[in-house]
């Protein structure tokens, strides 16, 4: 039996700030994943139609991550791209 482990770790302090584990590889999985990371770090509640942090905490948040296709596919692509309002970039 294979599972995975979704990880959100700050590359700084090297701190996880969400995870979840599932037998399957997914976009959605890891979405969610990052949303946890994003509502515990910052304090928000996130949903798809509106989130937005404040201008000193969305100055603070960039996204790493590796080009594994859980995190390479349209469900993170589409949330960096509704995200602009608490500037998520996607760093290579």
């Amino acid at each position: 039996m294979k599972f995975y482990i979704y990880k959100v770790i700050d590359n700084y302090s090297r701190k996880i700030l969400a995870h979840s584990i599932s037998r399957n590889l997914s976009g959605k999985i890891r979405l969610e994943s990052l949303k946890t990371a994003i509502e515990n770090q910052f304090g928000v509640s996130l949903n798809q139609q509106n989130f937005e942090l404040s201008d000193e905490n969305a100055s603070n948040l960039d996204l790493i991550a590796d080009g594994g296709s859980e995190n390479n596919n349209f469900v993170i692509h589409d949330f960096i791209k509704a995200a602009t309002s608490i500037s998520i970039r996607k760093l290579h």
